[in-house]
């Protein structure tokens, strides 16, 4: 029922450009990350990322393996995050093995307050919401 309205909701806000047909649940308890990566060209080039629990950061890079950070993003309780163009095609993604997140000058979504904080990293469920198109079969 809640991904349903979920994926009612996203279509109706045109957050994605039909109702979405795939999601993702994962569980990530405090230090857990997710590696850098792209996602695929099998989705529509749009995620969409309900952030439940707790908060984590993710950064964006133009090299798997480049040790500087492009941007990144801080992902409170309760977020939703929509990446779409250049941060879904052309930049790696990934959330860094750390205990806590520090907010630093780069994080793109920072409010002045925000700068400086440290928020350490508890359980966080993400629900990525996507659209994958339909291939038919002749």
């Amino acid at each position: 029922m809640f991904l349903g309205s979920l994926s009612d909701r996203l279509e109706q806000e045109h957050f994605l450009p039909k109702r979405p047909n795939h999601a993702l649940i994962n569980e990530y308890k405090g230090e857990e990350g997710i590696s850098g990566h792209k996602d695929g060209p099998v989705y529509f080039p749009r995620v969409i990322i309900l952030s439940i629990g707790g908060s984590t950061s993710m950064t964006f890079r133009d090299r798997l393996r480049e040790s500087t950070m492009l941007q990144s993003l801080i992902i409170k309780p309760r977020s939703l995050l929509v990446f779409t163009k250049d941060a879904y095609d052309k930049f790696f993604h990934e959330i860094p093995l750390q205990l806590h997140d520090k907010v630093e000058s780069h994080c793109v979504n920072a409010s002045p307050t925000d700068i400086g904080m440290t928020y350490p990293r508890t359980t966080r469920i993400s629900i990525t919401m996507r659209v994958v198109p339909c291939i038919k079969i002749p």
